[in-house]
């Protein structure tokens, strides 16, 4: 953005588009009061940055209105098709007219006219008179009001696109934006287009016949049979179109510059507004500057700034003392400070406490440069901690509670109490989250999405570049980590409670993360022979592969570089290309072009199995072993609480749910995970959980009947939508039944159901129309999520676990498809996750009761595989069935098949 401000410019903000943008970047907003304030808080920030960088003397934010425009008259239908807004996002609109006037900003509306009419008009009236005028907005539509003495400015970018830069951004001058607009149509307002066109195709045919006119005049010319034939059947269409993409410049609006002088704030109301949103950062830029003084410098404390002192423990006898002031406290903050993210292979290089927001202790395990004192020992620092680790009276909050837990285990020290994971309650309020810091965390709740002026914790304290960084910062950065961790037990606390997931959180999650910390703790053993032989084996493999690759291309070159490979594919043997990739614009060599391809040479099928091959051997067979902790000689893979936004469990380091069952050489891999000497592998997992989970949800009569009859599903479906007896169902027709059942469950259209039976999208599309009407309890199912997710945003599992679905409400077609897929698989698939992890507590539960010696190890979705004693193992068998089976009661039953044996492969 321009450092100075002109006096003969007009900033023209386009207050509906930003307010929309604001709504879906922003979640999980409210005001003190509860009020959603997202779509606000965005909407300001927008306007402050344009404020702040541009400096505009004249300026407006322009809104539409919800009367019919003179579109409608053209066109009845012109945005039949958009959904009525979220009733959150209407509710802010007078809060972002109030920002505009405390703000100084001028508003202009005018009923029955949008905002880019109004926009085109001041814009066309303001250059008349001398003006430049800048347009703030991302919308499209916008850039064919670009000229020499208009431009349009992203809000968030700071990118201006002149007539230049809309002909390099959009491909067409901004005079031609109106026809390749009126050709490609525009779903979310429902203007039609030319059917069949798209936005590239649209542009590639204005760049040659330079408008929409001389499309239609040359339409019988045209090549493409497609667009010769829609252009040529949708000519009125296509200039009613352009009718309704054309911003109008007429529109009853006046322009005179004193009317769009930016005024000064109201900074008394401007005080009110802010404190009433809980914008706090910006409120303060209303408020007198404080005087308040810093913290004393003293001895063996780290100033840090807004009251907060942080205490350095300097010896044994210091230790002890102020462990044993803390322990009396009702909570406490811990932040330790690992020198590895792995919480198996790492050393204590320090560790924080709290019980008081102003106040921290941090304890160093080396000699510190702020103050001379002696190393504390790792095993003297952790015996004066355990006590206050085990106290059950003392509630527990960190960041990252499985990774304190995992090391506390290790070190043997026992974690008792209450424990607050602040990870874990941001993630069951908001799962498609993708950060839960603490800096971003303490933004979101404490600061109300606002930057924080002071610097935040500077990345991971558990890394392993913590231990090289001073003491003091360390110190100055674990005392503002426990100082945030204290202060969002409160509010996180509160949305979890007022979410309805309080319980979801006590009952469930968190009894799962110590039982997880165990899981990670206990490993699995590997046997690392077994893995050399396969790996030798495998790599000769590879060689004979890789030859016979060589052999079918006709030369030799680099099988691992997509461009050579591409050079060989699609120009030497001149296969027929597949789809371009985005970015470079190039032919793709992805897994999905070459399954295609397979049936036309014999090259791609070989190249597939090339790269199956080489992944299974470096993601585990070799892998696998370099993974071995030397202290353990297991295997300690992590498993994740906060990664999946349907509530499953995730595993990485390595990731042992990924690991394909289904072929010869994935279960060799999975014949390597062994039991111990006198120990057994055992294994558990549900029978069609999902299935029967959507029996359940569905109340489905021929679901729920098949299910309790003990019948086999898939042929029960095949014989419903094939319409043949039960007895006459092949398995081929179970086959396609089992891919309809769950391409229903999991969102499949009829393409992809196409691809996967290899039929047509047309029979493809009656077997999905024949599966939902003659389960009409699904569909019946289907139908009310989508309205529920239409409604209120979100969907719930069973169990009240959330997600939010804003995909639903998107204007774009494709989007909104997509939000019905994860709308309905997640009340599904979420269900069955927390099925299992219930079914993980209760079985936990009965172990510890039992005093066996039994561990859970693995987790993968549906299946559970644990080590046991072979004197327990009948035992077990029997709770670990009945933990399974009885975990909650349903419409239908819950069958849990168990085996064991002497490794995850051969069991029975």
């Amino acid at each position: 953005m321009t450092e100075n401000a002109d006096p003969k410019k007009l900033y023209l903000l386009d207050g509906t588009s930003n307010i929309f943008r604001a709504f879906y970047a922003i979640r999980k907003l409210t005001s003190p009061a509860h009020r959603p304030t997202n779509a606000t808080f965005g909407f300001t920030q927008i306007v402050r940055k344009l404020l702040q960088d541009e400096k505009p003397e004249y300026v407006a934010a322009v809104f539409d209105r919800p009367e019919p425009t003179h579109r409608h008259k053209v066109f009845p239908q012109y945005k039949a098709n958009r959904l009525a807004p979220p009733e959150d996002l209407v509710a802010q609109i007078p809060d972002v007219k109030r920002v505009c006037r405390v703000l100084g900003v001028p508003t202009v509306e005018v009923p029955g006219f949008e905002a880019d009419d109004l926009i085109g008009t001041l814009a066309l009236k303001a250059s008349r008179t001398g003006y430049k005028v800048i347009i703030v907005s991302t919308d499209k539509d916008l850039l064919q009001l670009v000229d020499d003495s208009v431009s349009v400015l992203h809000p968030v970018k700071g990118e201006l696109l002149d007539a230049e830069g809309v002909r390099k951004s959009f491909g067409v001058p901004p005079g031609k934006v109106v026809e390749v607009l009126a050709l490609m149509g525009d779903s979310s307002d429902n203007v039609p287009g030319v059917p069949g066109i798209g936005e590239k195709g649209a542009r590639d045919l204005i760049n040659l016949y330079g408008s929409l006119e001389g499309c239609l005049e040359h339409a019988a010319e045209i090549p493409r049979k497609s667009y010769r034939e829609s252009l040529l059947q949708n000519q009125g269409q296509a200039r009613m179109s352009r009718d309704l993409v054309r911003i109008s410049l007429d529109a009853p609006v006046e322009w005179e510059p004193e009317t769009f002088r930016r005024r000064e704030p109201l900074a008394e109301e401007a005080r009110r507004l802010f404190g009433e949103l809980g914008f706090t950062r910006i409120l303060e830029e209303f408020r007198s500057p404080s005087s308040a003084p810093l913290p004393v410098r003293q001895e063996g404390v780290v100033p840090s700034g807004e009251g907060l002192q942080v205490e350095q423990v300097q010896g044994f006898e210091d230790l002890r003392r102020a462990i044993q002031a803390i322990s009396g406290a009702e909570r406490v903050a811990v932040v330790p400070v690992l020198s590895s993210p792995e919480p198996m292979r790492a050393r204590l290089a320090g560790v924080a406490l709290s019980a008081d927001p102003g106040r921290a202790l941090y304890i160093s395990l080396r000699e510190s440069d702020l103050v001379s004192s002696p190393t504390l020992p790792e095993s003297e620092v952790l015996s004066c901690l355990a006590p206050l680790m085990a106290d059950r009276k003392v509630r527990k909050i960190s960041e990252d509670m499985k990774k304190l837990q995992v090391y506390l285990l290790r070190r043997g020290v026992s974690l008792g109490g209450r424990i607050v994971d602040t990870t874990l309650a941001a993630y069951l309020l908001d799962p498609e989250r993708r950060d839960y810091s603490l800096p971003v965390l303490e933004s979101a709740y404490l600061l109300h999405g606002e930057t924080p002026v002071r610097p935040p914790p500077r990345g991971d304290l558990k890394s392993s570049t913590a231990p090289e960084r001073p003491d003091a910062e360390l110190a100055r950065e674990s005392g503002w980590a426990c100082r945030t961790l204290l202060e969002l037990e409160e509010p996180l606390l509160r949305d979890l409670r007022e979410a309805g997931l309080l319980d979801l959180y006590r009952e469930m999650e968190t009894p799962l993360l110590s039982i997880l910390a165990e899981m990670e703790w206990t490993g699995v053993r590997v046997d690392a022979g077994l893995l050399g032989e396969i790996a030798r084996e495998w790599n000769r493999d590879l060689r004979e592969i890789e030859e016979r690759i060589y052999l079918l291309a006709g030369q030799r070159f680099n099988v691992n570089s997509p461009q050579q490979l591409r050079e060989v594919l699609f120009g030497r043997l001149g296969l027929t290309p597949g789809r371009k990739t985005e970015k470079e614009r190039h032919f793709s060599t992805g897994m999905d072009v070459l399954e295609d391809l397979a049936g036309s040479h014999p090259l791609p099928a070989t190249i597939v199995e090339y790269r199956s091959l080489s992944k299974l051997l470096s993601t585990y067979v070799e892998a696998l072993p370099r993974l071995v902790n030397p202290e353990t000689g297991r295997v300690h893979a992590s498993f994740n609480q906060a990664a999946a936004a349907t509530g499953r469990l995730s595993s990485s380091n390595p990731n042992l749910q990924n690991i394909p069952v289904k072929s010869e050489r994935g279960r060799q891999i999975r014949k390597a995970f062994v039991a111990r000497e006198g120990w057994r592998i055992l294994i558990a997992d549900y029978s069609q959980i999902e299935l029967r989970v959507l029996a359940h949800l569905s109340g489905d009569p021929e679901m729920i009947r098949a299910f309790r009859a003990g019948e086999d599903i898939h042929a029960r479906t095949a014989a419903q939508v094939f319409g043949v007896a039960p007895e006459l169902v092949t398995a081929e027709l179970r086959r396609q039944a089992k891919a309809i059942n769950f391409g229903i469950l999991y969102g499949m259209g009829a393409f992809r159901l196409a691809k996967e039976l290899g039929v047509s999208n047309g029979v493809a599309q009656r077997f999905i129309d024949d599966y939902l009407r003659r389960f009409s309890g699904v569909k019946k199912y289907v139908d009310g999520v989508v309205e529920q997710a239409e409604r209120v945003g979100r969907v719930l599992t069973l169990f009240g676990r959330v997600r939010p679905v804003p995909e639903i409400l998107s204007r774009n077609a494709n989007v909104r498809r997509q939000g019905i897929r994860v709308a309905v698989n997640t009340t599904v698939q979420g269900t069955a996750a927390d099925l299992i992890k219930m079914a993980m507590i209760r079985l936990d539960r009965a172990l510890k009761e039992r005093g066996l010696e039994t561990r859970l190890l693995i987790q993968v979705h549906d299946e559970l595989l644990l080590e046991v004693p072979d004197r327990e193992a009948e035992e077990v068998k029997g709770l670990l069935k009945e933990a399974m089976e009885s975990v909650h009661p349903l419409d239908v039953p819950l069958l849990a098949e168990v085996r064991s044996g002497p490794n995850w492969l051969e069991t029975r």
